[in-house]
């Protein structure tokens, strides 16, 4: 976050925005997991031993409850890992977690919600430069 924002307070490190837990696909390829799961696709389907896409938005939404209770006023930086990144960002905009496919997201980017008449809204998106 020190590249993006520079030196500010310590951050604050929280298990709501873990990357989604893979189970038994920690660390394969989606290539790799069709071998032995074929048709597999992580929006629609299950991860053995891993955690639910209902849990990982429910993290996701707890995130945005405490976000609004103790930082309503505030400009929050988080930041997360790709799948989580873009469940979150669904949440945000009140979408179901499945329709986190509907954004690419580049390795290191940013992106800016805004809030507008209690709602949040993307202003900016896969920002690397």
């Amino acid at each position: 976050m020190e590249l993006a924002l520079g030196p500010r307070p310590a951050p604050i490190v929280t298990e709501l925005l873990a990357e989604f837990d893979y189970g038994d696909y920690e660390g394969l390829t989606a290539e790799q997991i069709r071998k032995v799961a074929p048709n597999w696709d992580f929006w629609t389907g299950e991860c053995p031993g891993g955690e639910s896409m209902d849990h990982a938005a429910a993290r996701a939404d707890q995130f945005i409850a405490e976000l609004r209770a103790r930082h309503s006023a505030q400009t929050v930086c988080a930041a997360s890992h790709g799948h989580m990144i873009r469940i979150l960002s669904a949440r945000l905009l009140g979408l179901e977690p499945q329709q986190g496919a509907l954004f690419d997201i580049k390795t290191a980017s940013i992106a800016e919600f805004v809030e507008k008449d209690g709602a949040f809204v993307v202003s900016r998106w896969n920002l690397t430069s």
